[in-house]
């Protein structure tokens, strides 16, 4: 009696987890009604100076691109300006900003020094240098330096690999028309560099931004304005003050300043577009979902005391469960997968649940749909594929049939293995937790391999959630905090 409710129990936070990342999807559909009967101020014809600022470490490889979009960006020249703060890199990256720029700071001394003629190339008199002869020591150093250089009203924030749309400027800076506007996102997608992972990449960031932000839009909620494409208005940091060191999450940091000292809003716009190179190789990937996962639990602690108090606005208290079940996710996914393998190991009846697993089927295939439809039907196979074919089955299995997997079974007419078929897509589920980091090492000499027993075999989604536990794992055993450069 008992295990049964202690398994009851586990189920009910697993479920209660994962439902509210899945209200996000309704959320998501419902602004498009929202923003038919909200008014927003919108003012197209306001070009207020605008400030590009842009952390280099070690990025020879992209940076001259990125240059070249802003310079073609759609606004006043004399209006916008790119900071480019080259964060003690040891190759091409100074030389080749230094082809562009007119304007080199010297971080430590703040002596400017201006370059001459001396080329073909144009003299680009909004693109300045700065340089930080010792680099590495995190990004949010490297971004208090950017907007103390600023000359903007407004501060966009982008990565080294990001290559803005022509019209971005354009598009972010009439939101500021509205005086309670102190911050807009943009969305973010990822180059298409033909391989399965960068596919996959794609289809992830799809997901997150047409329902989680947009989710959060609707609340008027943002969690991530985020590092790779975020606008500010630069007098909101007299409030908000610099860049945290003290976590790997450093937009995410700022992001919940913004959310409890300030009545400011966030608007989240997609047609503000940027473009940005992502990992092709599994363990970047890894590297970079750690320090992302573990960046937001750090902040989530720092700010837990806040949780439910009505003095920080509804970021605390409506939408804050929304952001710890994200968080935790990974948490929810073991508990359910788990508490699931122990009841048909022990044959305690899965009765009670077979409803509410009807109803989180729906929303979870719901999401996938409604995500390939508002994508226009691109990557639509790495979004059928990508939670892994147990979750497919078993997702897919609980919508067409009442009780789910025995219904399947008993349709192929094998009744007497529907135990057997549960436990082997549970344990298939559970079975990437001990192995992905497994997989992620084997990636370095045989990607090829290894792409196609994490993607294909396991799903794409079980990196994620496995790089979560880890995150997890590493913050409570309280590991140093190490800033490692995403490798594209």
């Amino acid at each position: 009696m008992y295990i049964e409710v202690l398994i009851y129990i586990t189920l009910l936070i697993g479920y209660s987890i994962v439902s509210l990342s899945l209200i996000l999807v309704f959320l998501a559909i419902f602004n498009k009604v929202r923003y038919k009967i909200k008014k927003y101020v919108f003012d197209e014809n306001i070009r207020p100076y605008i400030s590009v600022v842009t952390p280099a470490h070690n990025e020879a490889d992209v940076i001259e691109r990125t240059i070249k979009k802003f310079i073609q960006a759609y606004y006043p020249e004399d209006k916008k300006e790119l900071i480019i703060v080259n964060d003690g890199s040891d190759d091409d990256t100074e030389k080749i900003v230094r082809k562009y720029a007119y304007k080199i700071i010297d971080s430590e001394t703040g002596l400017a020094t201006y370059k001459k003629q001396t080329q073909p190339l144009p003299i680009n008199q909004n693109i300045v240098l700065v340089n930080r002869k010792i680099g590495g020591l995190g990004k949010a150093q490297v971004l208090n330096d950017a907007k103390k250089y600023a000359k903007g009203e407004l501060i966009f924030a982008i990565d080294a690999d990001i290559q803005l749309h022509r019209n971005s400027l354009l598009q972010a800076v009439r939101h500021f028309a509205d005086e309670r506007v102190g911050a807009v996102i943009g969305y973010i997608s990822i180059v298409d560099k033909g391989d399965i992972l960068t596919g996959f990449i794609n289809w992830e960031f799809s997901i997150g931004q047409k329902i989680t932000r947009v989710g959060y839009d609707t609340l008027g909620i943002h969690y991530i304005i985020p590092g790779g494409c975020g606008i500010f208005r630069k007098s909101i940091f007299k409030i908000l003050g610099d860049y945290s060191s003290e976590t790997l999450a450093e937009d995410t940091d700022m992001s919940f300043k913004l959310l409890t000292k300030t009545k400011k809003k966030v608007h989240f716009d997609p047609s503000v577009q940027v473009v940005a190179d992502e990992p092709v190789q599994l363990k970047s990937l890894w590297n970079q979902r750690v320090r992302w996962a573990r960046g937001n639990i750090e902040v989530t602690k720092k700010n837990i005391g806040l949780f439910g108090n009505i003095k920080y606005g509804k970021g605390v208290t409506i939408g804050y469960p929304f952001w710890l079940a994200s968080v935790i996710m990974p948490l929810g996914f073991v508990l359910t997968a788990t508490g699931f393998l122990t009841m048909n190991l022990l044959d305690i009846s899965m009765e009670p649940f077979l409803f509410v697993s009807r109803i989180i089927a729906v929303m979870f295939v719901g999401a996938i749909a409604y995500t390939i439809i508002s994508n226009k039907g691109k990557y639509w196979l790495h979004g059928i594929v990508s939670p892994g074919f147990p979750i497919i089955i078993t997702m897919l299995s609980a919508i067409l049939w009442a009780d789910g997997i025995q219904g399947l079974m008993e349709t192929v007419e094998y009744p007497e293995y529907t135990k057997a078929t549960i436990i082997t897509l549970l344990l298939w589920l559970l079975v990437p937790i001990p192995l992905t980091p497994a997989v992620v090492r084997l990636s370095t000499k045989f990607p090829k391999l290894a792409n196609f027993i994490q993607l294909i075999l396991f799903g794409y989604w079980s990196i994620l959630i496995v790089s979560g536990i880890y995150a997890h794992y590493k913050e409570l055993k309280g590991e140093e905090r190490v800033w490692i450069k995403t490798i594209r």
